[in-house]
């Protein structure tokens, strides 16, 4: 059996276009092209800049929802509700359920209640792929012991899984 070889020659033939040639283009036709370029770059700065706004209220509003919702499961004194609305983190800070449960059943016994007055100091930030809140939330707290008084309180989240959890809650001072 003989095998022939055959020789293959593939030319391709193109052509690079020339640069393109402003000196052919009026003065005019030159300052048009330069105002169209700075109005689709300004147009662009605009855009994104509007849009991390708008991402930045819809995150802020839902932090400020998740505290409301975890005070008022407190007001009803619901430590089921509210101990979901946490995350691991600050549920191994009470130890177990039956700690926390204890704490939210105190509050039912001076009949404690707060209502939010003012959100304050509030920042969200994403570091090496963690989201994080701080809020500063002042309330109105009424107690059958202490009576009525002004509380103000730190609130860290951390978003997980897309949600919002309270990783921590405490006073401020």
């Amino acid at each position: 059996m003989h095998t022939q070889k055959r020789n293959h020659t593939t030319t391709l033939n193109f052509s690079i276009p020339q640069k393109f040639n402003i000196d052919g283009i009026s003065l005019v036709s030159k300052k048009i092209i330069a105002i169209t370029a700075v109005t689709v770059v300004v147009i662009s700065v605009i855009a994104a800049t509007g849009y991390f706004t708008w991402q930045t209220s819809i995150a802020l509003g839902e932090v400020e929802n998740v505290i409301r919702t975890f005070l008022n499961e407190i007001n009803a004194y619901d430590a089921f509700g509210a101990w979901g609305l946490t995350t691991e983190y600050y549920q191994s800070l009470w130890l177990q359920f039956a700690n926390f449960k204890a704490f939210i059943d105190s509050l039912n016994t001076t009949n404690w209640h707060t209502e939010i007055q003012t959100f304050s100091n509030k920042t969200i930030e994403t570091e090496n792929g963690k989201t994080t809140a701080n809020f500063t939330v002042t309330a109105n707290v009424v107690d059958d012991r202490l009576g009525t008084y002004v509380e103000t309180w730190i609130f860290e989240l951390e978003k997980i899984s897309n949600l919002w959890k309270i990783a921590n809650w405490r006073p401020k001072g």
